[in-house]
């Protein structure tokens, strides 16, 4: 684990400190938080304040094993955080204290859904793609303008435009590559002249093909052609 130190005391009587940033590569950063309330009460609504003020997916450390309540278990796997007690992050022997497996393997886990991998210079976000899929079996359907929720046999995943390498960083915006994606869903998989524009789709179709082929890692065209309504119509399905 990469992890940036910080220490900083959240606002109020929460008892959560942000401890650091998980930073598993130049671009991208999650905030780890260490909460040190015991009371079922107190955890709960620390964790929610914790959530509240996260604008990515938080690592959440705790000093119980105690059960949470369906609601806060269910916030937290909405926010798709990563959250363990302390137990389970690390192990004490006669040489001191070591990294536990169970977090090892949280962390990878963690990894594998938010993390974007770098590919020169660009970034891919390589869903979790089960083999044998083809682009027939991948759904996308956006939840929100800036939120997707991506569904292949088996896998099912929330993703925002940032994490998937089509927002800007600097504005928070999405790009206008997703953009373009949108307006896709919305006229029901078909890239023709109705949409976007007529001066740019081609290109736009273009770059939007390798970027999908990058995050689902496969090798052929998302789109094919067709030849007598001379319009271009996504394999995938697409939906807003």
């Amino acid at each position: 684990m990469a992890l940036e130190i910080v220490t900083s005391p959240l606002h109020g009587d929460s008892h959560a400190y942000h401890i650091g940033n998980h930073r598993p590569n130049s671009t991208q950063k999650f905030p780890v938080y260490l909460i040190t309330l015991g009371a079922k009460a107190g955890l709960e609504k620390a964790i929610l304040e914790v959530m509240c003020g996260c604008s990515d997916p938080p690592i959440i450390l705790y000093p119980t094993d105690r059960p949470f309540s369906t609601q806060c278990r269910m916030a937290l796997e909405h926010a798709r955080a990563m959250f363990l007690p302390l137990g389970g992050v690390l192990s004490a022997d006669a040489k001191g204290f070591t990294v536990t497996d169970l977090f090892t393997r949280s962390l990878a886990r963690f990894d594998d859904e938010h993390v974007l991998v770098s590919d020169g210079k660009e970034m891919r976000c390589i869903f979790p793609t089960p083999p044998g899929t083809r682009w027939c079996d991948v759904h996308i359907h956006f939840k929100y303008t800036d939120q997707v929720v991506i569904t292949t046999p088996g896998k099912t995943r929330e993703f925002t435009c940032h994490e998937l390498g089509m927002g800007n960083t600097r504005t928070k915006k999405p790009k206008a590559i997703w953009d373009f994606l949108y307006e896709v869903a919305g006229n029901n998989g078909a890239l023709d002249y109705s949409i976007g524009n007529k001066d740019k789709n081609k290109d736009w179709k273009n770059q939007l093909s390798k970027h999908l082929r990058r995050i689902f890692d496969m090798e052929d065209d998302p789109f094919r052609y067709i030849e007598e309504q001379k319009t271009w119509k996504a394999k995938l399905d697409l939906s807003c």
